[in-house]
Formats: structure tokens, C-alpha cells, sequence
């Protein structure tokens, strides 16, 4: 579901999701910082390490021109279409009502998670609610 992503330089976490795509197919993605993976790495570099498990497995996903990649650095996210040869095989779903124009209703005071290495250490989850959503 979540991993660490490493660049050469530097680790930042990644979220294994399923997403919408084009005529209501759905893709399996990896989703990550810009900061980490961007238009600059994948020209360089041939693969992307994830670390999974805490560290405890490394898993390399091979970079080739059939992948769909998003980049935005506005948005700082960095969007990488997952194959099934890359034995991933827990992803987060989108819930379906992201995509109604009445979110606001639905989503404020609902409870939400964060998953999150903080300060680069073992994954951890924290929890809330929406007070207000913007």
C-alpha cells in the first residue's frame, strides 16, 4: 500500500492506488513527491528502488516507454502506471465520491488517515477529522 521511494540523493514515501483512466478503465499506479521522481530522474535512470516493509524489502521497478507517467512539480506529485510484472499487489482505491461536485458535504467531520514515514523512520498512521474542507 505504501513504500519508501529512493533516488539517488534522497527517500521520500510512495502510495501504491488504483485510479481512474481513460473510458472508465482503472490503472494501478505509484504516486510520489516530484521532489523524488521527476522528468529529470527518469531521463537518467533506467528504475525506481522502492524500500517496503520498513526497509525489510527492496523492490525495483524497471522504467520502459510503455509505463503512462504524470508529472506535476506545481502540485509536487509524480504519478507512475504500475504493470502487474512488478508484483505489487495492495493498492489504496479512490473512493468514488472524490469525483461528485457535492464533496463538501460528504467529507467534512468524516474521519481520515495520514500514512507517513515522519522524519524518515518506521511508517506510521495518524488520524483526524475534517473540520473544514476547502
Amino acid at each position: 500500500m505504501y513504500s519508501k521511494v529512493k533516488n539517488n540523493q534522497s527517500v521520500g514515501t510512495g502510495f501504491f492506488c488504483t485510479i481512474p483512466y481513460k473510458n472508465n478503465n482503472k490503472i494501478h499506479v505509484l504516486i510520489t513527491s516530484y521532489q523524488i521522481i521527476n522528468e529529470c530522474y527518469i531521463q537518467n535512470n533506467s528504475s525506481i528502488n522502492l524500500l517496503l516493509g520498513d526497509y525489510k524489502e527492496i523492490k525495483i521497478i524497471n522504467l520502459d516507454p510503455s509505463r503512462n507517467i504524470y508529472f506535476s512539480k506545481d502540485y509536487n506529485i509524480s504519478i507512475i502506471e504500475l504493470k502487474n510484472y512488478d508484483n505489487i499487489n495492495n493498492y489504496l482505491e479512490l473512493d468514488n465520491n472524490l469525483f461528485r461536485n457535492d464533496i463538501k458535504s460528504l467529507f467534512e467531520n468524516e474521519s481520515i488517515y495520514i500514512l507517513q514515514y515522519l522524519n524518515g523512520g518506521k511508517a506510521l498512521v495518524s488520524y483526524g477529522i475534517i473540520s473544514i474542507l476547502n
